[in-house]
């Protein structure tokens, strides 16, 4: 087992792939800014419902933040091929927070839980405790 200390162990690489398995066997072609668009909804759901925290903490512009969001819920508005809604992948549901209409409340759903829940696992050492399903085509 060869490793070099300043790039890191086998089993830190193994970590990272790990991670990243999480996230295909949700959606296999998922770009790894939705998964840094998620990963920073997760940190913050349910406590700031501005995207502007997510745009600066990531670093995106605010039409890839808004089109990763959107398609992280349940619903992804935009039309595939065959001119319906495609279908988002269900990890977070987004609520109207009544203190100001125009904003939406990130909240994790029970499928963005059971991701979240894998990666602290992948992270913790443990193999995934629960299976998310990966999206059907």
């Amino acid at each position: 087992m060869v490793s070099s200390p300043e790039l890191g162990s086998i089993q830190e690489y193994a970590t990272i792939r790990r991670v990243l398995d999480a996230f295909r066997a949700v959606d296999a072609e998922m770009p790894l800014n939705q998964a840094l668009v998620f990963i920073e909804a997760a940190e913050r759901q349910g406590t700031e419902p501005h995207l502007s925290t997510i745009i600066k903490s990531t670093g995106l512009p605010k039409s890839t933040v808004s089109r990763y969001i959107r398609a992280l819920s349940t619903r992804h508005y935009r039309r595939g091929a065959d001119g319906k809604h495609l279908e988002g992948l269900g990890l977070i549901r987004l609520e109207m927070v009544e203190e100001d209409l125009r904003y939406r409340r990130i909240i994790l759903t029970a499928r963005g839980k059971t991701l979240v829940k894998n990666l602290l696992a992948v992270l913790g050492g443990r193999k995934n405790v629960n299976k998310v399903r990966q999206r059907q085509e």
